[in-house]
Order: C-alpha cells, then sequence, then structure tokens
C-alpha cells in the first residue's frame, strides 16, 4: 500500500492545480476523489488491480478519470453508439462508453510514471469534453422522445 501513498501524493498535486481545498474532494474511499465543473461532477480514482498470468500475478496501480453522464433507455435510437464513436475519434486520450446503462466519459492508464501535471490535465480534458459534447448527446437522444424516431436537431 505504500506504492500507492506515493500516486496519492501525485494525485493530490494535480487537483490541488484545480481547487483551492483539495480536503473537499476526497470521498470517504481512500484513493477517491469528486470534482465539478458546472454541473459535471468528475470523478478521480486511484486503485490495485490484480494482474499476470497464474503463479505470477501482482498488484498494480491504476488511475482513472471519469464522469457519469446520463442513464442510456434500453429503448435508446441506435444512431447515438455511431455517433459517440465518431466523437471519439476526434477526442484525445477520452473515450465515451456506456456500461450498465450509463453514458459514461472516461480515461483509465496505468498509474507506474504519472505524474501532477498529467493529473491536471486528464482532469480538465474529461471536465472539457463532458461540458462540450455530452449536452448535444443528452438532447439529441436522451431527451425525452421517441426513442426510435429520428434525433432531435433543433
Amino acid at each position: 500500500m505504500s506504492e500507492l501513498n506515493h500516486y496519492y501524493e501525485i494525485v493530490e498535486q494535480g487537483i490541488s492545480q484545480i481547487v483551492d481545498n483539495i480536503a473537499s474532494t476526497r470521498r470517504d474511499e481512500q484513493g477517491s476523489w469528486t470534482l465539478y465543473k458546472g454541473d459535471v461532477e468528475i470523478w478521480v480514482d486511484l486503485w490495485e488491480i490484480e494482474q499476470g498470468l497464474r503463479g505470477s500475478r501482482q498488484n498494480l496501480p491504476y488511475f482513472q478519470v471519469m464522469s457519469v453522464l446520463e442513464t442510456v433507455p434500453t429503448d435508446v435510437n441506435p444512431a447515438i453508439y455511431k455517433e459517440l464513436l465518431e466523437i471519439n475519434y476526434k477526442l484525445y486520450g477520452v473515450a465515451f462508453c456506456v456500461s450498465h446503462d450509463k453514458l459514461i466519459l472516461k480515461i483509465i492508464r496505468e498509474a507506474e510514471f504519472l505524474n501532477a501535471e498529467e493529473v491536471y490535465f486528464m482532469i480538465l480534458r474529461v471536465g472539457n469534453y463532458a461540458t462540450e459534447y455530452a449536452p448535444l448527446i443528452i438532447n439529441k437522444y436522451l431527451t425525452k422522445h421517441n426513442p426510435n424516431s429520428a434525433p432531435h436537431t433543433d
């Protein structure tokens, strides 16, 4: 766990470039922080994932920044998925995904060689892309209208 403490410090150095009160961003679980860009909630997490082959498994630290943006109903217009893939092509180091009926924007990477500047830029990237693209997708596909009809264009 001492290796994770080193990465916790790096993450908090990056977060401190965004907020004045780092303690206000800490969640109950160690290695978890929450920040906001307007109405967008951004989760920052650092934890270990078991990796390797049987007999040589080890825990490796991973860093993630993500924002859960909206619920995707099961009857959503399938065109949303093509549009999300087209948007992903334009994004740098971030991707839209759908998991357990949630539209998510996220970055995940190994924590090895992580530095505070990367943490800072990754958080900004998720926040900026979420505020730029999520309203377009939500208004076009996830507002109350017939989900199998043509997407909203206004």
